[in-house]
């Protein structure tokens, strides 16, 4: 067994295969281009005394050229919602939510916004600007970067691989509809902190068992030809991301009910009725958008009430839209009270990414863990919250490089780009892709360390566990 050549790479990085096409560059000027003319506004408006009617302004016109500046880079793909066009629709949503709400007007609670200074939150504002158009400038290399190349694990029989997807999905999946019992008991005790409380007292082992439970369903989705099989793990998978997103994760759950669709839409239907595809595609975000509002009111105890489209568009994207908060945190502290970490999280991030704490009894692993995350610690040192602040790409690249961290996002997102590409002749590379696209959510409001981490468990660990029971006769029979 040699795993290593299981994950080999495409050489991309010989022959001149990573140089732009002139469409490319075209791509790359239009976007850089776009990005100035943003800075440059808002910049003018600084000038001016800040005030909240300045903040909308602003985000009016930074949201709107980011618009732009997906239609681009939808343009420039040509494909129907590319993975990264997914990410980038889930980074803009997670990080200009609560922008977009109050510019236009929105009803909602706008407390994050409002709560430290105007200055602080434009400056939020301008930074997150820089760092989307620097994941959009990495685009202009998505049809430059190929995928992983499966070697070896693509060599082994589609129907074993199958087997083995559907006999862990029945371990994990009965381990995590246990455990979905007892967090909702918990629940009803001692609401979302209650679950909280719970999940600190689960065995690691259980809960790695928990979260491969995804894995081996897209896994087995991906490899099964039968259409009973398909529904049924359709069906466990929209009743455990239902009721996880009820206990309150709400992102993990919307997105699995959203990967699901996905799945179904590229690789389960008719490639001729487009159309049904299209309205399964639209059906989801429906069910999505309602969902989310509904979460709200079921957490807080009130009446579900969809009156109005503009009051359920501003819920959604308030209750999406608040990732920029901690990167407010840290811009007010940093580097004021601490200085910047010049990279030193990123290199944490990749070290204990992909290797368990748990195969470390010198405890090293962990401490690299803690230092991937150290600008968390300052936030809990400087800041007295009752309630989790989250984190987020923007903020981990401030905390690290500055006003300079858009570009370490550049290279994030040449990345992303890499571990999301499909290779449609390699059925494994399409788990790979649509397993990650799922983890990859929630990253916008997470650090890189979840890149390498979901890596390491999704891929390298399912890797290794196909190889080692690929002739299991108890398995293959």
């Amino acid at each position: 067994m040699n795993i290593i050549n299981n994950i080999e790479s495409s050489n991309i990085y010989t022959k001149g295969k990573l140089k732009l096409s002139v469409k490319g560059i075209i791509y790359f000027f239009k976007i850089l281009l776009l990005t100035c003319i943003g800075e440059f506004f808002i910049n003018t408006l600084k000038n001016n005394e800040i005030s909240y009617d300045v903040i909308s302004k602003c985000g009016l016109i930074t949201i709107t050229i980011i618009i732009i500046e997906y239609l681009i880079f939808f343009n420039y793909t040509k494909k129907n919602f590319s993975n990264y066009a997914i990410f980038m629709i889930s980074f803009i949503i997670f990080n200009f939510g609560l922008f977009l709400v109050f510019c236009i007007g929105g009803t909602y609670n706008f407390f994050y916004l409002k709560l430290y200074e105007k200055s602080t939150i434009l400056k939020t504002m301008q930074y997150e600007f820089l760092c989307t158009g620097a994941l959009f400038l990495s685009g202009a290399w998505i049809s430059r970067i190929k995928s992983i190349r499966f070697k070896n694990i693509n060599s082994i029989s589609k129907y074993t691989i199958y087997k083995i997807a559907i006999f862990f999905l029945c371990i994990t999946g009965l381990v995590s509809f246990l455990l979905l019992i007892l967090k909702f008991k918990a629940f009803t005790i001692g609401y979302y902190d209650g679950v909280r409380k719970f999940e600190t007292r689960i065995p690691s082992v259980i809960s790695l068992m928990e979260y491969l439970f995804m894995p081996f369903a897209i896994l087995t989705l991906i490899y099964s030809e039968k259409a009973k099989t398909d529904k049924f793990v359709e069906m466990m998978v929209i009743i455990w991301s239902l009721i996880t997103a009820l206990l309150g994760d709400r992102t993990s759950g919307i997105a699995g009910i959203l990967i699901i669709m996905i799945i179904k839409m590229r690789f389960k239907s008719n490639e001729k009725k487009v159309l049904k595809k299209y309205i399964i595609g639209i059906l989801a975000i429906i069910t999505s958008t309602f969902l989310i509002v509904f979460i709200k009111s079921f957490r807080e105890g009130i009446a579900f009430s969809t009156v109005g489209i503009l009051s359920i568009f501003s819920e959604v994207l308030g209750e999406l839209g608040s990732s920029f908060f901690p990167l407010t945190l840290i811009i007010r502290i940093c580097p004021k009270k601490y200085s910047f970490l010049y990279g030193k999280s990123y290199i944490y991030s990749i070290l204990s990414g992909i290797i368990p704490a748990s195969i470390d009894p010198t405890g090293t692993i962990s401490e690299w863990n803690s230092k991937s995350i150290e600008p968390l610690n300052w936030i809990s040192s400087e800041y007295n919250f009752t309630f989790g602040t989250g984190y987020s790409l923007c903020a981990e690249a401030y905390a690290n490089f500055g006003y300079c961290g858009f570009i370490a996002l550049f290279v994030v997102g040449l990345i992303i780009i890499k571990l999301l590409a499909i290779d449609s002749n390699n059925i494994f590379s399409k788990y790979s892709s649509t397993i990650l696209l799922f983890e990859f959510f929630t990253l916008p409001r997470r650090n890189v360390y979840y890149i390498f981490n979901h890596f390491f468990y999704c891929i390298i660990i399912v890797s290794l566990i196909i190889f080692l029971l690929r002739k299991n006769k108890n398995i293959n029979e």
